[in-house]
């Protein structure tokens, strides 16, 4: 059977994490322990990409530090030193893209039965179509059918909650955080930083340039959990559909404050180009259902 590779390009806070949890439950599937690897960005795409090492950096230095105590009580089980063991690899993967390949091989041969493997990483957005090219050239040189996942959310609910995620991990850091996200929700939502992931109108088309229509599959967040969209994604991917609990959330960032209304508008008058590109693309009937705000 084919061996395919699943490019998730995001976008961020838009299903994207519930998807990886159903893909690594999956039988025909080899997602490994790290959704989000980010390799590709310093390979393919020039981009930095520090502030994500040094993350990777803190969680291997903390899986270490409580298997180095598991060990020196002896308590540690063959299936923490397996974590260890995953943790390491994908460490590696994230640092040099020979490990990175090798990280796909070693999943597909630890899963006899699975074809399937990918790299979830919604920061891909960002790539151009040259740079997705140059991406999906080397992976089908490597023998995969390479497959690109892009699902949409509503902008202005996209940015808050990317908003609020950043502040629960401020928070998490202990960082000094002067603003609330409901504060800065003006301000961080039309910043370069978060438009870069919210303009579908740049995104989609760069996908389309290089991704044929069966290659492809875009989606909305709003519309992801149902058995019918589900069924769709394993269509798509070529898995069959194994059923889920779709009120099981994950990644779920809690509104403990809303926006003043004159703060929605504005965000959502930052993004009228973005919404008219939906509407016109998909529909409007579609789109304003979606998306009514």
């Amino acid at each position: 059977m084919t061996k395919t590779f699943l490019l998730g390009l995001g976008a961020q806070k838009a299903g994207t994490t519930w998807v990886y949890q159903y893909l690594r439950n999956h039988p025909a599937c080899a997602m490994g322990r790290d959704k989000e690897l980010s390799t590709l960005l310093d390979h393919f795409g020039n981009k930095s990409n520090t502030a994500w090492k040094l993350k990777r950096v803190e969680a291997l230095e903390d899986v270490c530090k409580k298997t180095r105590w598991r060990l020196k009580t002896d308590q540690a089980s063959p299936q923490e030193m397996q974590v260890l063991l995953e943790r390491v690899e994908g460490f590696t993967a994230t640092f040099d893209i020979d490990h990175y390949l090798n990280y796909f091989e070693r999943r597909l041969a630890a899963n006899p039965n699975a074809h399937l493997v990918g790299d979830i990483t919604p920061e891909y957005c960002t790539f151009s179509a040259e740079e997705l090219e140059k991406i999906k050239s080397f992976l089908e040189a490597e023998g995969y059918n390479v497959k690109a996942l892009f699902l949409m959310r509503d902008p202005v609910e996209r940015c808050y909650s990317g908003l609020r995620m950043a502040y629960r991990r401020a928070l998490k850091q202990q960082a000094n955080v002067t603003k609330l996200p409901h504060e800065s929700f003006v301000e961080s939502a039309t910043a370069e930083w978060c438009q870069v992931r919210t303009r579908y109108e740049n995104i989609v088309p760069q996908i389309e340039k290089v991704f044929a229509p069966e290659n492809r599959h875009i989606a909305f967040f709003e519309s992801l959990f149902s058995q019918q969209s589900i069924m769709d994604l394993c269509e798509f991917l070529g898995i069959s559909y194994k059923e889920v609990n779709f009120e099981k959330r994950v990644n779920t960032s809690p509104r403990l404050a809303e926006p003043e209304a004159e703060a929605w508008a504005k965000v959502r008058a930052e993004y009228k180009d973005t919404y008219d590109y939906c509407e016109e693309k998909f529909g409007s009937e579609i789109i304003s259902k979606l998306w009514p705000r």
